[in-house]
């Protein structure tokens, strides 16, 4: 895959951390983190993503979300 944009790259490689399936594992690990900036205005964007289980409480959602 060539997408020609570096934030690509860094969200597959976030994806296959969480996924365990990363040619350069990291073992254990939870929670990956992406940034990227560029764009008009010079936007940015972050995103974090984790492979643990999160209740509606714990991402401060009513229990009533159908998250549970």
């Amino acid at each position: 895959m060539h997408s020609g944009m570096y934030g690509m790259y860094a969200l597959q490689e976030g994806v296959r951390q969480m996924r365990g399936t990363a040619p350069a594992q990291i073992p254990g690990a939870r929670i990956s983190v992406c940034h990227g900036v560029g764009g008009m205005f010079a936007a940015s964007g972050t995103i974090i993503m984790s492979n643990a289980a999160a209740s509606a409480f714990e991402i401060g959602l009513p229990a009533s979300d159908g998250l549970i």
